[in-house]
């Protein structure tokens, strides 16, 4: 996971291919911060947070925040356990812009319909039980959230695994509900 970041994390895809994740499938919710940092926390940050598990993605970026940081998280502790954390590591200087939380559906991607007939998605759903995933699963959702237009090849080599097994993976989270 560390090998796809530290090439793409100065990279942001905001277009086309779309993703919508319904992280409550998992038990999750998802939360986000936008920072204006300084060089020394944002390399902090990064060098905090990068394989931590609760952290789906880290961006750097320019303008009106420089770092932003995506937290999947199973309640409101942990979600203020992981801001806690992010906070201590800032410097007086820095300042969080913006943050906010989504309870089911994480989304990324411009420019395109909610779905083929360009209608409004309407997901309603009550866990009781989340899905339980592997590992591999997981870390497959991670590099999703950081860029879905890789080749299934693409994900095969940074997973360490082979295209089929990518196939099966969409197969099982399309199936789900949790790739939307």
């Amino acid at each position: 996971m560390k090998n796809i970041l530290s090439k793409r994390v100065k990279c942001i895809q905001t277009d086309p291919p779309y993703a919508v994740i319904n992280i409550s499938k998992l038990g999750l919710r998802y939360f986000r911060l936008l920072i204006e940092a300084t060089p020394s926390s944002k390399n902090r940050l990064i060098k905090n947070f990068l394989g931590h598990p609760n952290i789906g993605w880290i961006f750097l970026a320019k303008g009106w925040g420089n770092i932003a940081i995506g937290i999947w998280a199973s309640d409101n502790d942990e979600i203020n356990d992981i801001s806690a954390s992010i906070r201590n590591l800032l410097s007086p200087k820095d300042k969080i812009v913006y943050q906010s939380e989504l309870t089911a559906l994480y989304g990324f991607g411009t420019s395109r319909p909610i779905n083929k007939k360009g209608k409004e998605m309407r997901i309603i759903d009550a866990v009781i039980k989340p899905v339980e995933l592997d590992q591999i699963s997981i870390d497959y959702l991670k590099i999703l959230t950081i860029d879905s237009s890789l080749s299934k090849n693409d994900y095969a080599s940074i997973l360490g695994t082979t295209v089929s097994k990518i196939n099966e993976l969409d197969k099982k989270l399309l199936s789900s509900g949790i790739i939307v």
